[in-house]
């Protein structure tokens, strides 16, 4: 997988890649969702002023978008209207509010990136992980990455009004004409199903256990007498393993090395402190 610096992996084959951004993309989405990393991101809305600004741009923009009749202020963001954003806002005051504010969250989101880049390397590992080594964390750096790239989309999502997508890849990097990962005929698992598993049994708080999973899925599948174990009178737990099956290969899958050159530049651009925490 080519990529800038964490954004790439040692993968044997080209189906363990597409298998690789799958997972990290289920597994991502959901550490997203996570409260403890909207709290995260709430601190720093509010360390970098940014959610101030944003509130303050958004009823100045609103009534451009009024002004230029455009759907939303969505319509801004397109580069071939921003002279017109500037043209429809007639007070003078608030134009020049405008031009300063979004050059202003500009700025701090790229002055502020290196010092997000370390925090959310102490949030994965401290807070996420529940550890004090970072090394038990393998995938850390580009978890950590990606929430603080994620933080900037949502950022700009809301100050343009438009929905939040937050990608792990460019698809334009992916092996061409590879399997879906979509659930077959008789609709078992797929790799989404694995991230969700290790995701809320490794990293979610409160963590499920492999039993809880078992159960649930045998509920969701409208068959609670299937896979029981049936054996040394256990008949009244579930078997876990495809459960434990499914965490196992979403934790292999996130945890492909990265290369130790991407690291360094990772580390250069951002924790020269930490640089020396390379895996050999």
């Amino acid at each position: 997988m080519t990529g800038r610096h964490v954004h790439a992996v040692r993968a044997e084959t080209d189906q363990e890649l597409l298998d690789h951004v799958r997972v990290r993309a289920a597994f991502t989405q959901n550490v997203l969702n996570d409260d403890r990393t909207r709290s995260l991101f709430g601190l720093w809305g509010e360390t970098y002023k940014l959610d101030d600004m944003i509130a303050l741009l958004i009823p100045i923009l609103d009534r451009a978008a009024d002004r230029a009749h455009l759907s939303s202020r969505a319509e801004f963001e397109n580069p071939a209207y921003h002279q017109r954003l500037v043209d429809v806002v007639p007070d003078t005051e608030d134009r020049a509010r405008l031009i300063r504010a979004v050059k202003s969250i500009e700025h701090r989101l790229l002055i502020s990136r290196p010092e997000r880049a370390l925090q959310a390397q102490g949030f994965v590992v401290g807070v996420l992980y529940n550890t004090v080594i970072d090394e038990e964390v393998p995938i850390r750096v580009w978890l950590g990455d990606h929430l603080v790239r994620a933080f900037e989309v949502l950022a700009y999502g809301r100050l343009w009004d438009r929905p939040v997508a937050f990608t792990v890849s460019d698809p334009g990097r992916l092996p061409p004409d590879q399997p879906t990962g979509r659930r077959g005929k008789r609709s078992g698992p797929n790799l989404k199903d694995y991230a969700q598993w290790y995701y809320r049994n490794r990293v979610a708080d409160p963590r499920v256990s492999e039993t809880d999973l078992a159960n649930e899925r045998l509920e969701a599948l409208g068959n609670p007498k299937r896979e029981w174990r049936d054996k040394k009178g256990l008949d009244d737990r579930a078997d876990t393993k495809t459960i434990r099956y499914g965490i196992a290969k979403a934790r292999r899958l996130l945890e492909l090395p990265v290369p130790p050159e991407h690291w360094t530049a990772y580390f250069d651009e951002f924790l020269p402190d930490r640089g020396g925490k390379i895996p050999s």
